[in-house]
């Protein structure tokens, strides 16, 4: 392809925003790998497609750019502004972003792998299914009021993050570190969450409809007024959580632990309780268990389900009534009479 005609014009602080030369008109498909660019303003210019990789973006303006499908692999962003950026596709793959920028960004299928997110603001992002987050440092940073379904965060650092009211259906969770952590008011509807050591986190009325919590720790976690309608928790632990008004209407909790929990108004309606634990539970009497099943320790002995009763029979009609008879037929018709001579 022809040089890109903006690239003489790239230099560390440049603003190609308020004084972008006639002849620069996009930087899509440019390749700037190694640049040192620090505080460069490029906002509302195409770097789609664009390579950055290793480039040194440091404090730099990229807002409302649209950089789909572009590269930014072990980039220096650190305090970089992406504000309602097009992000695509994008890889910020081992990228150092530490206090960076991105409320209100479009982030599909973008990858964050190994990159540095610490205190980073990734809020207002209503477009974000399928992000990579596995290996990321995301310690601080926040998510509030962001839609991330379907996300990845494999082995990630989540310590001290704020992903309040926020959208994590179907979102995978393996090995991170959730200390310090608050996930409230958060749809965390079919996240897989197994075997994940979630103790003392901030789950306050997090929907965790579906989810998958088997043999997940969340000892002293705050799950107040949580839903875990039909969620799958075997061997899971809860042991001193605060669970008032909890539902879990339905869920899989057989060999559970609810050790020293408090249940005020909790619902386990139609829960699997078959070797779940609720020793020293505190309010287990204003705990409610209908048509929950097996044989909990720390629990009395579940009514038998009476089977259904069989529907009665419809009542017996009376046979049909015989046709009314048939009418007389009628006397033949008399023919007229003569008339007389």
């Amino acid at each position: 392809p022809p040089p890109n005609m903006c690239v003489q014009h790239l230099y560390p602080h440049a603003n190609l925003h308020t004084s972008r030369p006639l002849e620069c008109v996009t930087l899509a498909r440019a390749d700037l790998r190694g640049a040192s660019l620090p505080g460069i303003v490029l906002d509302g210019l195409s770097l789609r497609g664009a390579l950055l990789d290793a480039a040194d973006l440091s404090g730099a303006s990229l807002q409302s750019v649209d950089a789909r499908g572009a590269s930014f692999a072990g980039a220096k962003m650190s305090k970089v502004i992406l504000q309602r950026a097009h992000l695509d596709g994008a890889s910020f793959a081992g990228a150092s972003l530490h206090n960076a920028d991105l409320s209100s960004t479009t982030l599909h299928g973008a990858n964050f792998s190994g990159a540095d997110l610490a205190f980073a603001k990734l809020t207002m992002i209503t477009e974000g299914r399928g992000i990579i987050f596995d290996g990321a440092v995301l310690e601080g940073a926040s998510f509030t009021d962001s839609s991330l379904d379907n996300a990845s965060f494999v082995r990630a650092s989540l310590r001290k993050a704020s992903m309040e009211d926020m959208r994590l259906s179907h979102a995978r969770f393996v090995g991170c570190d959730y200390s310090g952590i608050s996930l409230a008011d958060s749809w965390l509807t079919h996240a897989q969450l197994s075997g994940e050591v979630l103790d003392g986190a901030n789950l306050d009325h997090a929907r965790l409809m579906h989810a998958n919590l088997t043999g997940a720790s969340l000892v002293n976690t705050v799950l107040t007024e949580g839903q875990l309608q039909h969620a799958v928790a075997v061997g899971a632990d809860f042991t001193g959580a605060a669970l008032n008004i909890a539902d879990f209407y339905d869920a899989s909790l057989q060999s559970a632990r609810f050790v020293g929990a408090k249940l005020t108004d909790a619902s386990f309606a139609g829960a699997a309780l078959s070797g779940a634990d609720f020793t020293r539970v505190i309010d287990l009497e204003k705990a409610r268990f209908p048509n929950a099943t097996g044989v909990a320790v720390g629990l009395p002995p579940f009514p038998a389900r009476a089977p259904s009763p069989r529907p009665p029979a419809p009542p017996l009609l009376p046979p049909p009534l015989p046709p009314p008879p048939l009418p007389p037929p009628l006397p033949p018709r008399q023919p007229p009479s003569p008339p007389p001579p």
